[in-house]
């Protein structure tokens, strides 16, 4: 049976995307990954699929690209099998001290290209900034930093010296997070212009071609905990794509988990 369905999906998405991935169910050992993308590529030097048992605060990088990242649990972040978005839980965020974080390495040093995405589900709205990713300088300035800030608007900030946003310095997005709910959010810079998507749709673009700095402080999701900026909410399926841009105009968000 499982090989029946192997062939049929192999069919209905072509030989270039069949892969061998683990499928959890009784009586399957391998399944053809599910989709055009695969998605766990030699350029993704990081992928969370924030997978694991309910309260785990094990943060597995599963990257195919890049070295094996420790990500590490502060506050009270861990996992909850509660409405994951892929998988059996997702990353779950308490808005006061939760982050999980992982030293400064070249696989978030990208030269030419990058893409940053994930998916978000905001629980609750702040009445100041919130961060969702940072990976900014003592704190400081970083070579990118997403926040939800106090008007409930994505901004992206963005630094190539470590000293000041000269890259970006804070765009807002006009599209607004929706709380509870789903949301994919990818910032791509593709060499000459950043964009920045939500749910596959471009909402701003700005010209830049300019190298972010290389950081010397640790990667944060969930936080910039210098500052005391947490965010409050789940985050599943966060991928850093090293020297590439996946998407520089419109596209359809992935329906499933990166594979293998």
């Amino acid at each position: 049976m499982r090989k029946i369905l192997a062939l049929l999906f192999g069919l209905l998405i072509g030989p270039a995307a069949a892969q061998s991935v683990a499928f959890p169910g009784p009586g399957f050992s391998s399944f053809v990954c599910p989709g055009p993308f695969g998605g766990n590529s030699t350029s993704t030097t990081s992928l969370l699929h924030f997978d694991g048992a309910n309260a785990s605060t094990t943060f597995t990088d599963s990257n195919a690209g890049g070295s094996a990242h420790t990500w590490t649990a502060n506050g009270s972040a861990q996992l909850n099998t509660s409405t994951p978005k892929f998988g059996s839980a997702a990353g779950t965020f308490n808005g006061t001290t939760d982050y999980i974080q992982t030293p400064n390495h070249a696989d978030f040093v990208a030269t030419t290209a990058y893409t940053i995405e994930m998916w978000i589900y905001p629980t609750a709205v702040a009445a100041f900034d919130t961060t969702i990713m940072n990976s900014s300088n003592a704190g400081s300035f970083g070579p990118w930093l997403l926040q939800i800030d106090s008007n409930n608007k994505f901004r992206f900030f963005a630094s190539s010296n470590g000293t000041s946003w000269d890259i970006n310095a804070g765009t807002e997005a006009t599209t607004l997070p929706v709380q509870n709910t789903w949301q994919h959010i990818a910032i791509v810079w593709s060499g000459t212009n950043y964009f920045f998507f939500i749910n596959g749709v471009q909402d701003w673009t700005v010209a830049n071609s300019v190298t972010p700095f290389a950081t010397v402080s640790p990667i944060q999701l969930g936080a910039l905990s210098a500052f005391g900026q947490f965010y409050n909410g789940k985050i599943d399926e966060f991928r850093f794509s090293k020297n590439i841009a996946r998407w520089t105009s419109n596209f359809t968000p992935p329906t499933y988990a990166y594979c293998p």
